[in-house]
């Protein structure tokens, strides 16, 4: 594939979110004396109401903003940068000035980070093809959400699934599409 720019998503592509939530979640009786793989199995189990009273306690705790880089991750993008690629994020969230700083204190000026709605990022994704004069069949779009890729779908960018954080079949209209396991992964789909 051969592209000049890549967009990556932030959580569950570049940040480990979920090692955040389990941390979170530990400080809970229910949740103490579990380890954090037992509470991403059981993620999938707890009822929606109380996920998300989770989540919203979770959003305004500390912990929220301490989540680990996948494996490898500064150095694909560092390869990737001496490759000459335009590397930029898009992260969905309420809370744009916490996650640039975030990202500038984790990344510096490696990339250019750019947010969405938390809910679509249609409006982001129009915004930097105008502000970065992107060309979509240039550029690589890489998310772990079926929702995100299908509206990148829409600007005609080449999509990645990202399947580093958990496995989550890709949907039958986005089926063919390459997916990663790992993030170094990238360095074998960019020529």
């Amino acid at each position: 594939m051969k592209v000049k720019n890549i967009i990556f998503d932030v959580d569950g592509v570049l940040v480990n979110r979920d090692i955040a939530v389990a941390r979170f979640l530990q400080q809970f009786s229910e949740f103490k004396n579990m380890s954090a793989e037992d509470i991403f199995k059981l993620k999938k189990d707890i009822p929606g109401n109380y996920d998300i009273a989770l989540l919203a306690k979770f959003k305004d705790s500390p912990i929220y903003w301490e989540r680990p880089l996948f494996p490898g991750v500064m150095k694909t993008l560092l390869e990737l940068k001496a490759r000459g690629l335009r590397l930029f994020t898009i992260s969905g969230t309420n809370t744009p000035d916490k996650k640039r700083k975030l990202m500038k204190d984790i990344f510096g000026d490696l990339m250019t980070y750019e947010f969405a709605p938390e809910h679509t990022k249609k409006d982001g994704f129009k915004e930097m093809l105008e502000k970065y004069g992107l060309n979509p069949k240039g550029t690589l779009y890489i998310d772990d959400s079926a929702l995100f890729l299908r509206e990148a779908k829409e600007f005609d960018f080449h999509l990645v699934h990202s399947e580093i954080n958990y496995y989550a079949p890709v949907p039958e209209d986005l089926a063919g599409i390459p997916v990663i396991r790992k993030f170094a992964d990238i360095l074998d789909l960019i020529k």
